[in-house]
């Protein structure tokens, strides 16, 4: 049995704290969980090949995940087009998203309603490490959240294609 594989598209503003811990965050749950998750993050600002914020970095660390070799990318209609989910951190993004990549559809989603809030908001420029950690934690749960259903909803449609 081959678990369905799911590229999901996490997307903040600069692309430098939330959406990157997010991409890193998906892969390790995908792979506890034995499901082949491919991820990636853009933001809305534009923001090309600038690293990780570095107390996201540090965070990141703290649970084992790396973020050091992350260059931030603007987001792109073949980014878009690549994605089975595009997962937005701020309903401002899902509406950048859906107003300029036309094609995103009904599969742009704001990740913070699979953790039980809306908007997820930016750690950025935060002078205190607990910032962080709250962001990444709320970001694990949701991630977390929506892979796990992805997961149940790819093991029940290939037991009923059975």
């Amino acid at each position: 049995m081959t678990a369905q594989h799911h590229r999901l598209l996490f997307i903040c503003t600069g692309n430098i704290c939330r959406s990157p811990i997010a991409e890193v965050i998906a892969i390790r749950r995908g792979e506890e969980i034995g499901v082949p998750i491919d991820a990636r993050s853009a933001g809305t600002l534009g923001i090309e090949n600038a690293p990780a914020d570095p107390q996201m970095v540090a965070v990141a660390s703290e649970l084992g995940l790396d973020l050091s070799k992350h260059q931030s990318q603007e987001i792109t209609d073949d980014l878009i087009a690549w994605a089975d989910y595009v997962l937005c951190m701020e309903m401002a993004h899902v509406s950048h998203v859906r107003e300029f990549y036309q094609d995103a559809g009904e599969n742009t989603l704001l990740l913070g309603n699979f953790g039980g809030t809306m908007d997820i908001r930016d750690p950025h420029g935060s002078w205190f490490r607990v910032t962080y950690r709250k962001s990444r934690d709320e970001i694990a749960r949701c991630v977390h959240r929506f892979v796990d259903g992805v997961a149940g909803a790819s093991r029940s449609t290939h037991l009923k294609s059975r």
